[in-house]
């Protein structure tokens, strides 16, 4: 399982740090990124990683999330998205819906909460922290 962490430093080595130490059943290949120019250099073909997840921070640094979801969009469909935030941004995550993410988790949440949205994205399961509303229908919310 490949995971791609686009965030800041700090929380992009925590999370991994947290991942590395959960049994997720088979080899985990990490990699982290600082910037939407970063991330998409690291999805790249001659790169030689096909990643299974991207971990995406929605206040990230030295680039644009949305527009970063827009290239992903072209150019990178297939891969699932699970967005990140440390700030209460819900009026963006709906646009976020609809360009395809298949989740958000609030940077708040406790660990083990983390790593179930992970799960359940990489299962191709939709996961949000809160209700979001998407062609009129609730797309998801936290389980509890």
């Amino acid at each position: 399982m490949n995971i791609l962490i686009a965030d800041g430093e700090l929380f992009a080595e925590g999370l991994a740090e947290a991942l590395r130490l959960h049994n997720f059943g088979e080899p985990l290949y990490l990699e982290t990124a600082n910037s939407a120019n970063e991330t998409l250099e690291l999805l790249q073909p001659e790169y030689n990683i096909e990643f299974d997840l991207l971990v995406l921070d929605l206040n990230l640094s030295k680039g644009s999330a949305n527009w970063l979801l827009k290239q992903l969009q072209q150019h990178h469909c297939h891969l699932p998205v699970l967005l990140t935030s440390s700030t209460d941004l819900k009026n963006e995550i709906l646009p976020a819906v609809k360009s395809g993410v298949m989740g958000y988790v609030e940077k708040s949440s406790k660990p083990d909460e983390i790593i179930y949205a992970i799960q359940q994205v990489l299962s191709g399961q939709p996961y949000f922290s809160f209700p979001v509303l998407s062609d009129n229908k609730i797309v998801e919310t936290k389980s509890d």
